[in-house]
């Protein structure tokens, strides 16, 4: 098993994108990689295998945090997208948006 451990808060996505992907390189007999991240760097970078533009010039814009959720069972924070957790494999009821219809 392949783990990335991030111990530290990282402000820089080039850096963030390089420490992820380094548990991302492709070796034979390794299947998955585990990120573990400490410090919250996921809510406020996003995930590693998302893209980034990657520039130069250092951005002033604060970042945009991903949606998160929390497990019912392990009570992980997770990617709001996720219907299992990753964790600790609970599955996720699909939840129902209320539609309105205004007029009718």
């Amino acid at each position: 098993m392949t783990a990335v451990l991030v111990c530290r808060p990282v402000k820089s996505k080039a850096l963030w994108v390089q420490m992820n992907g380094r548990g991302l390189r492709i070796s034979p007999g390794k299947d998955d990689c585990w990120f573990l991240d400490f410090c919250g760097n996921f809510k406020r970078l996003g995930l590693p295998t998302n893209s980034f533009l990657l520039t130069l010039c250092p951005d002033n814009k604060p970042p945009q945090p991903i949606p998160t959720k929390t497990c019912y069972q392990c009570g992980s924070e997770i990617a709001a997208y996720e219907k299992i957790c990753p964790v600790c494999g609970h599955v996720f009821e699909p939840t129902l948006k209320l539609v309105i219809d205004l007029f009718p």
